[in-house]
């Protein structure tokens, strides 16, 4: 489920059917495309697009001049844990590493025109769960902890006992859920743990007025 800041609610079904809730005029729409072909990770609005992450990779989808939702472009690059826009790039987290494509570049259907980071690059593990925009910098989580990326490089990892399965911003602080629990980054730097906040969280998402959400495995939100 993702919230459009144009007013859309987008839903993925089991079957990869898209289902489209219109918040102004309360009406349902579909995007059948990929129902029965794939199966759908993540979806990511963003100004005038909407990025459906899959099974086999990564699909651009754009209103056309009647209002009808269209593909504009897709990259079979793999399956998709997670996507993020920053940075002027797109990146996405996959389980053989991370990649990133430009915003503006043309031909994102070239699976070979993304750039592609991997633990010869600097990352703790191929494995790469979860993404953040955090400090002028991009935060990836993996299975063997979290690492930062300035521009240039990734910096050595941190919380390298965790295993990384979401992260988000609270109040300035970058979120990390685990298999250890939830935990945030002091100011001075050290990690400290949410109390009450066990080790069955997978996602955590924080709100514009500074809630922190937590969805757990067995216990609801």
């Amino acid at each position: 489920v993702a919230y459009d800041p144009r007013g859309y609610v987008w839903i993925a079904l089991p079957d990869g059917l898209l289902q489209i809730y219109n918040l102004e005029t309360e009406e349902w729409d579909a995007y059948n495309e990929f129902q029965n072909r794939l199966v759908i990770s993540s979806i990511l609005p963003h100004d005038d697009f909407v990025l459906i992450g899959s099974d086999i990779g990564v699909a651009e989808l754009r209103l056309d001049s009647k209002d009808h939702w269209e593909r504009t472009w897709k990259a079979e690059i793999g399956p998709v844990n997670e996507m993020l826009i920053a940075d002027n790039h797109i990146w996405v987290a996959q389980n053989n590493g991370l990649r990133r494509i430009e915003l503006d570049f043309i031909n994102k259907q070239i699976p070979n025109a993304w750039q592609q980071f991997n633990m010869a690059t600097g990352l703790p593990s191929n494995d790469v769960t979860a993404l953040v925009s955090y400090d002028n910098s991009i935060a990836a989580g993996t299975v063997a902890g979290l690492t930062f990326f300035d521009g240039q490089t990734w910096s050595s990892p941190e919380q390298t006992e965790h295993q990384i399965r979401d992260l988000c911003i609270w109040k300035n602080h970058i979120v990390l859920a685990s298999n250890f629990g939830v935990y945030f980054k002091e100011s001075s730097g050290t990690w400290s743990r949410l109390a009450n906040a066990g080790a069955k969280v997978n996602h955590v998402c924080s709100t514009d007025q500074d809630e922190l959400w937590l969805g757990t495995e067995s216990e609801a939100l």
